[in-house]
């Protein structure tokens, strides 16, 4: 699986996922400008294109983290 995508890469995901839940995978993309020269400082998720900045990241592995403790 790829690590980073475009930033009109991610667009599209988005639009093609519309408003549909998605629960994210453990892995997200590393988003680019459309030359791939700079990261954005954004993560992707790969399935419906939702962006995250560090800290919503950090939010979202931490909710992970205490789910799969509690199983």
């Amino acid at each position: 699986m790829a690590t980073t995508i475009s930033v009109s890469e991610a667009a599209k995901l988005r639009k093609r996922w519309g408003n549909s839940p998605c629960d994210h995978p453990r892995e997200l993309l590393v988003e680019y400008i459309d030359n791939f020269q700079s990261k954005t400082g954004e993560y992707v998720c790969p399935i419906c294109g939702e962006f995250f900045d560090k800290e919503e990241k950090k939010e979202l592995e931490k909710k992970r983290e205490s789910t799969s403790s509690n199983k």
